[in-house]
This record gives structure tokens, C-alpha cells and sequence, in this order.
């Protein structure tokens, strides 16, 4: 049996996510109001944590807003506060080698130790291989065990190791929203292939986009047709093409996240 065709892309929120441009002002709520509706759209899967998992998208979420946020306004305390969802984007694009120095950082800077929660929900001190397996998970791992992956190595931090957290170089500059949005941009196209779903997602990509910074060729506003364009090619069956385009969309949604926060009172 065929499986069953995927409901029309919805413009309205779910009823969790929906509440993102109240509570995010920093955010012009246009914005906050588009990023809504392209995550309620992604699809969802089991919480790591046994919660809810809307509950759970809209706070990890929304938690990315305030990172983004802060990555503008006050970088050190992103670091600080936001360190395992920098590494977790990016993860897959790292070596082994890689991973494991960045793995060594992080273990150096909680002096050598770590806690983890026992079968009886009790802490016990977590080994450095351990450790190690956990963020080699990030890399190899699917999505769900990446993400469980992420949350072990949030709850194993203690609060005096993550002042001491500084990134690597390869993560300078890196948006975790804007690779989010990516990401879930590129699956929504492929998920939601009806003309009226495709032209839904294409107005709100748009609406994140096009006129809020100048195109480094033409020195003019990125306009509604040249992300209809990018979209045209991050849609493509060719590998290359797809993935320097994915690239153009990720650079292009953090230059627009990045004006529009720059609008807002530093803090």
C-alpha cells in the first residue's frame, strides 16, 4: 500500500508554536510569526525527555530565537548558555578527529568530569569514553539519537565547566537558527510537493528574507524573485548544485535574522 500523501502546508501555527512572537519582542513579529509556521510544519520526533514533543519543539525553538539573539547582542553568553547546540548544528560536517578535539575541550573545561543520570534516576560520574561516544553521536548519529546525544551532554555540564567554554573556529559565525531553518526548509520542499503547499512555503521563506539586506553582486536588496530562484535550486536532483544552494539559503537566513535583531536594543 502507497503510503499516505502528507496534509497541505499549513500557514497557521500550531497551537504551541504560535505563541513565539509574543514571546519573543526582540524578534520583528513577521518573522518570529514565519518561523512558527515552518517549524510547525517540520515533522516531529519522540522527545529524548518523554515530553510532549510540540511542547518540546516550541521551547527548543524558541530557545534558538534567544540564542540568536544573544549571538548578536551579547556572544560570550551564547557561548556560555547555548556551547552544545553550536557544535550539535555543525556536527555532521566534523571529522573524527575533529569531534574529538572538540570533545577534549569540552571535557578539560569541566575539569575532567562529568555527570550522568543511573537506570534508578540517580547522578553518577560519567566516563571520558563515555563522554567521547556521546558527542561521536552528534556526527554519526540519526536525528533522534543525536538529539538525545545533545541533551546527555547539556544535563552532564556543570555550571562553574561552562564559563570556560569557548568555540571552536570552525563554529565562528555559525547561526544554529539559520541552519535549523535550512534544514527544514529543504524537507518541507520535498515533503509538501503540491503546487498551492510549495507556493504557501515559497511566500513565508520570502517573508524571512527578501529586502532586509543588500545582495553582495548587485549591492540591491535581496529580492522575492531571487529567493524564488534559490529555492528553485535548493530543490534540485543534482547533489552539487543542492548543496551550494542550501549553503546561498543558510548564509541568506542568518543575514536576515541578523538585521532584523540588530533593529532591536542591544543588551
Amino acid at each position: 500500500m502507497a503510503d499516505p500523501e502528507p496534509a497541505p502546508f499549513c500557514d497557521i501555527p500550531d497551537p504551541f508554536l504560535r505563541y513565539l512572537p509574543a514571546a519573543h519582542p526582540e524578534m520583528p513579529v513577521a518573522t518570529s510569526h514565519a518561523i512558527a509556521v515552518i517549524e510547525s510544519n517540520a515533522p516531529v520526533f519522540p522527545s529524548p525527555s518523554k515530553r510532549e514533543p510540540h511542547a518540546e519543539r516550541y521551547e527548543w525553538i524558541s530557545f534558538l530565537l534567544t540564542l540568536e539573539d544573544l549571538r548578536i547582542h551579547a556572544p560570550a553568553e551564547a557561548v556560555q548558555r547555548g556551547w552544545c547546540e553550536f557544535v550539535a548544528a555543525k556536527a555532521p560536517t566534523f571529522s573524527e578527529a575533529e569531534m574529538d578535539a572538540i570533545a577534549q575541550s569540552w571535557w578539560s573545561a569541566m575539569g575532567n568530569r562529568a555527570v550522568a543520570w543511573d537506570a534508578h534516576d540517580a547522578l553518577r560520574d560519567a566516563s571520558w569514553e563515555e563522554v567521547r561516544t556521546h558527542f561521536q553521536t552528534l556526527k554519526t548519529g540519526t536525528i533522534q539519537q543525536a538529539r538525545a546525544a545533545k541533551y546527555w551532554l547539556i544535563n552532564a555540564q556543570n555550571p562553574e565547566g561552562r564559563k570556560h567554554l569557548t568555540l571552536p573556529s570552525q563554529l565562528e559565525g555559525v547561526s544554529p537558527l539559520a541552519m535549523r531553518l535550512t534544514h527544514d526548509i529543504e524537507l518541507e520542499m520535498r515533503i509538501y510537493a503540491g503546487k498551492h503547499s510549495l507556493e504557501k512555503l515559497r511566500r513565508i521563506v520570502e517573508n524571512l528574507i527578501a529586502g532586509k539586506f543588500l545582495d553582495e553582486n548587485t549591492r540591491n536588496g535581496v529580492s522575492a524573485a531571487q529567493v524564488d530562484a534559490l529555492l528553485e535550486r535548493v530543490a534540485s536532483d543534482d547533489r552539487k548544485q543542492k548543496r551550494s544552494a542550501m549553503d546561498q539559503l543558510e548564509q541568506w537566513l542568518k543575514q536576515a535574522l541578523e538585521a532584523d535583531l540588530k533593529k532591536s536594543t542591544p543588551h
